[in-house]
């Protein structure tokens, strides 16, 4: 059976839909590479100024508590608003790396290497009043997007090691 014109219309025009849907994929793809590097820088200039590390290596290095009655006697919103703001600025900026991460806006591997000990360090210090603190801050999910970014970062480093 001879190939008419229309078949051949038809085929020609098959092929520009399938052509221009791998194309607008291939956009998508990229756009979206680019919106989570943009995503990353500007969460990069927010988290990484000298007033956040200093609030991070005052929480992790001179803080200290036994439970949680005493970290809401210290550090609490009444007791103390200027400590309690430190450590919801910090945590927030790590729950929201958490959320990026969990969401897969960012890889693991975007994280800095020099950051991961502060997150980690944060997360040991916090981690043990940190059901009780959700608790009492009726937010029963409060820190579970700090805890999946701290498992995230040591699967990473778990995995560096075995590769060197």
């Amino acid at each position: 059976m001879p190939i008419t014109l229309d078949q051949i219309g038809i085929f020609i025009a098959a092929i520009s839909v399938v052509v221009g849907v791998i194309l607008g994929l291939q956009s998508a793809k990229d756009w979206s590479k680019d919106r989570n590097a943009s995503l990353f820088l500007q969460y990069q200039l927010q988290a990484f100024n000298t007033e956040f590390m200093e609030n991070l290596i005052e929480i992790n290095s001179l803080w200290s508590w036994k439970d949680n009655m005493e970290f809401w006697t210290k550090y609490g919103p009444e007791s103390n608003p200027k400590k309690f703001a430190k450590f919801s600025v910090v945590g927030t900026v790590f729950d929201s790396m958490g959320v990026l991460l969990k969401r897969k806006y960012i890889p693991v591997d975007m994280v800095p290497e020099l950051m991961i000990i502060g997150i980690i360090s944060f997360w040991e210090k916090v981690a043990p009043i940190s059901t009780q603190l959700s608790i009492d801050m009726q937010r029963p999910h409060a820190f579970e997007n700090i805890e999946y970014l701290v498992n995230e970062a040591r699967k990473r480093d778990a995995t560096r090691s075995r590769i060197k």
